[in-house]
């Protein structure tokens, strides 16, 4: 399974310590926010008709522990913290 820092090593191309980041196994990753699962990873891509970045405060709010963007969201949702 997934980790938090391996995840975060990819994105980052360094692996993270465990005072930046705790090292928690990811359950799962979706595309639809309303599908999010508690500490799982929320995916925000841009469609034809919606963008995922919209919907970044929405997957927090059900329990997504980090979310893979393109770019910062507009949200008056607070973001989730390691």
């Amino acid at each position: 399974m997934l980790t938090l820092h391996d995840l975060v090593a990819s994105a980052t191309l360094r692996r993270p310590n465990d005072a930046e980041c705790p090292n928690r196994a990811i359950p799962g990753f979706w595309v639809d926010s309303r599908q999010v699962q508690p500490g799982g990873a929320f995916i925000a891509l841009k469609g034809e008709q919606q963008d995922g970045h919209d919907f970044v405060g929405d997957a927090f709010a059900r329990g997504a522990r980090v979310a893979l963007v393109s770019r910062w969201p507009q949200t008056e949702q607070p973001y989730a913290r390691w």
